[in-house]
C-alpha cells in the first residue's frame, strides 16, 4: 500500500508541481480535494453503476464511505490470510484510517462474513488445542 501512495505522490508532484499544500489527494488545478466535489463525482460514479435502464437503486445505493469499509475489511482480511497478527497491526491501522481506539477499527469487522467466518475457524482451533490434555501440561 506505501509503494502505492509513493507511486501516486510521484505521479502527482509531476502533474501539480506547484502545489503549495500537504494534502495527499489533490485536484486537476492542483488544491486540496473537497468534499462537496468528492460527493458529487461518486453520484456520478453512482449513476453510471445502475443497470441499464434503471433510474433508480432498489436498496441503499453505494456510498463514498462504503470504500473505506471495504479497504479497512479487505486490509484485515489479507492480514489474516496472510498469517499476520492483526493485534500487532491495528495500531497502525487504526491511526491510518483516524480512528482514536482500535476498538473503532474492529467494528468494521462485524458485517463481514467472511471475516467473521474466518475469526470463528481460529477461536474453533483455539478452543479445541485448550481441550487437549497437552494443553494442560
Amino acid at each position: 500500500m506505501v509503494s502505492q501512495l509513493a507511486k501516486y505522490e510521484e505521479y502527482r508532484n509531476k502533474l501539480c508541481p506547484n502545489a503549495i499544500t500537504l494534502s495527499l489527494f489533490l485536484s486537476t488545478g492542483g488544491e486540496p480535494l473537497r468534499l462537496r466535489n468528492l460527493e458529487y463525482s461518486f453520484t456520478v460514479i453512482r449513476q453510471c453503476l445502475l443497470p441499464e435502464g434503471k433510474l433508480e437503486w432498489n436498496r441503499r445505493p453505494p456510498r463514498l464511505y462504503d470504500l473505506r469499509h471495504s479497504f479497512t475489511s479487505h486490509t484485515i482480511l489479507r492480514w489474516v490470510k496472510e498469517g499476520v497478527d492483526v493485534n500487532h497491526r491495528i495500531n497502525s491501522l487504526s491511526t491510518y484510517l483516524g480512528h482514536v481506539k482500535p476498538s473503532d477499527t474492529y467494528w468494521y469487522l462485524t458485517g463481514t462474513p467472511e471475516l467473521l467466518a474466518l475469526a470463528t475457524e481460529k477461536f474453533e482451533n483455539y478452543a479445541g488445542r485448550i481441550g487437549t490434555p497437552e494443553a494442560h501440561v
